[in-house]
């Protein structure tokens, strides 16, 4: 149980050391039936029943009841201050997993989305229970098996001493096995992560397998991730197996070797019949239920928080640096972009080359061109959410990739908007938490959106996620992003939904928004509105004012004269451009 876990388990302690030590002591209680069992049935025997004196011998058999009731209190004692230890350790564990996770995803993607689900379903879950599972089960059993040693001591110190050989040799043996299991476990979760992104690739792309008769390579490839699935799956299920050696070698092996001495035991004084009679009492009902439970716990919790331990460490090395004095927040909002280049693949085509333009502060963007040119790879770039084969992008002077610094400053508002299941204030400011209902009601009358508050019920009205329209769902991004302390702005068809005289609105509300604004524009008017305007086309990409991109490009010249000529001629005349003449 060794890194982050272990760390987090000791920091937890640190924290709440009074109920750390209220938790030992009441553990100390419960382990009193197993120290006094074979103690109180010796003396109830030696003193009691053999003694013809019945009622001292029942007496001193009852006293057992006592230790189990003082036990049974004490176990519902230390609920309250066990959850206080146990609980904020889970969530913490399970936030730094999710938040590892995203951040690798965002970054990366290092993790596929598959193998991510995966890993989230079958680790955050052990998670949320080897906590409780190790801190509350464990915690008593080795408790009372430390105690029930001692209560074999107490009747004779050789046969504690001799007891203890073979329970160390199995202890041994267990740790040796566990890590092995551990192993085993964390080459089944990889396997099973394997199998997840397979299946998932496999039927993203079931049309392309069928159009290019691939049904048989794609069949292997998934046979080959099953198989390697059930190997691993195999193993670990045979290695877990082998733990029932440890109970043997613990308990009966100690238990059959004071059966086969006894009689030299009790010829030779070294213990009578009765404490003979208790220690196999102790052996049975004391060391042996603790050693099963502690290979069970171990074996079970503790490999999983072995694995997980040992992944969150290796994630966590994927998370971006703290800021340092040369990772400042920017001071500025101007936007750079140098010697840019990007292909999907080693050995497709590049979208964008050789890229360079610089837009002062507060500027407002507008980047336009045919479909498949780059607009929507270009804005995830800026965002820093994609990395660029060559070159970098910089806010204020800072790079947007791999620096924490311009997380907050870089904000990517997407065609398909997200929408929590929550309250219509919860989606407007959980960007912008410290927003007031007038920070609100001034954003969404800037933005033409009054309409929403009205439609869906006022600020607190739940938002029902799959009754609501497109269009409301993007007027809700915009209205948080336009709350967002975020100085540069990223609009990738986010109004695509709109009308286009709320369009118009939206994107004038954000540029009279103080920061920089940059639209991925599908429409001939956004690229009117904007200061400077970046043509993507045939990988040469152009920038200028409108007229300069115009003189350029005889074909944004063309799409600008069909859109400056009178209604009645558009049809007329004839683009090229099919049934979406307005688009660039």
């Amino acid at each position: 149980m060794a890194g982050i876990a272990t760390r987090l388990i000791a920091a937890q302690v640190r924290r709440r050391p009074a109920d750390a030590i209220l938790v030992a002591l009441l553990s100390c209680i419960e382990a009193l039936p197993a120290l006094l069992s074979g103690l109180l049935l010796a003396r109830a025997l030696d003193r009691g029943f053999l003694a013809d004196r019945p009622f001292l011998g029942v007496a001193l058999l009852s006293g057992q009841l006592v230790t189990l009731a003082a036990a049974a209190a004490a176990m519902r004692a230390s609920s309250a201050p066990m959850a206080r230890l146990i609980e904020p350790l889970r969530d913490e564990l399970a936030t730094r997993m999710v938040t590892v996770l995203l951040a690798t995803a965002v970054r990366g993607p290092a993790v596929a989305p598959g193998a991510a689900a995966a890993r989230l379903d079958t680790q955050v879950e052990p998670v949320r229970l080897l906590c409780n599972a190790l801190l509350r089960g464990l915690r008593p059993v080795l408790f009372r098996l430390a105690a029930a040693l001692l209560g074999l001591a107490a009747l004779d110190a050789g046969v504690a001493a001799a007891v203890l050989v073979p329970v160390g040799a199995a202890a041994v043996v267990f740790r040796l096995m566990v890590r092995r299991v551990a192993d085993a476990h964390g080459a089944d979760l990889d396997t099973a992560e394997a199998l997840a992104t397979a299946v998932e690739t496999t039927v993203d792309g079931i049309r392309d397998i069928h159009a290019c008769g691939a049904r048989g390579r794609a069949g292997r490839l998934l046979d080959s991730a099953i198989s390697a699935a059930r190997a691993a799956a195999l193993r670990h299920a045979r290695l877990t197996a082998l733990r029932t050696l440890v109970p043997l070698i613990a308990v009966h092996l100690p238990i059959i070797g004071l059966l086969f001495t006894a009689p030299w035991l009790i010829a030779s004084g070294r213990l009578s019949a009765s404490e003979l009679a208790g220690a196999v009492a102790v052996l049975v009902t004391g060391v042996a239920p603790a050693v099963r439970a502690t290979v069970g716990t171990v074996g079970t919790w503790g490999v999983e928080l072995r694995v997980v331990s040992a992944r969150l460490a290796d994630l966590g090395a994927d998370l971006p640096a703290p800021p340092s004095s040369r990772d400042r927040t920017p001071t500025s909002t101007d936007v750079a972009a140098i010697n840019v280049s990007y292909r999907h693949s080693r050995r497709a085509a590049p979208i964008i080359t050789d890229l360079t333009m610089r837009l002062p502060a507060d500027a407002h963007l507008a980047i336009v061109g045919e479909s498949g040119t780059g607009k929507s790879t270009l804005a995830a770039i800026i965002a820093g959410l994609t990395p660029p084969d060559t070159g970098e992008v910089t806010v204020g002077g800072q790079p947007v990739r791999g620096s924490s610094s311009c997380g907050n400053v870089v904000l990517l508002v997407p065609q398909h908007p997200y929408v929590l299941r929550g309250s219509l204030r919860t989606n407007l400011t959980y960007l912008a938490p410290r927003a007031t209902d007038a920070d609100v009601d001034a954003a969404i009358d800037a933005l033409g959106a009054g309409h929403l508050r009205q439609r869906l019920g006022g600020f607190d009205a739940q938002v029902q996620v799959d009754r609501i329209s497109h269009s409301d769902k993007q007027t809700i991004c915009l209205v948080r992003a336009y709350l967002s302390d975020a100085a540069v702005i990223i609009l990738d068809e986010a109004t695509a939904y709109l009308d286009a005289a709320a369009a118009a609105r939206a994107e004038t509300a954000f540029r009279q928004r103080h920061g920089t604004l940059i639209v991925v524009a599908h429409h001939v008017s956004s690229a009117l509105r904007a200061d400077v305007v970046l043509l993507l086309q045939d990988g040469d990409p152009h920038l200028g004012t409108v007229r300069e991109v115009a003189r350029h490009s005889a074909r944004f010249a063309e799409v600008l004269r069909y859109w400056s000529a009178p209604p009645e001629t558009q049809w007329a005349e004839g683009t090229g451009l099919g049934d979406a003449p307005a688009h660039v």
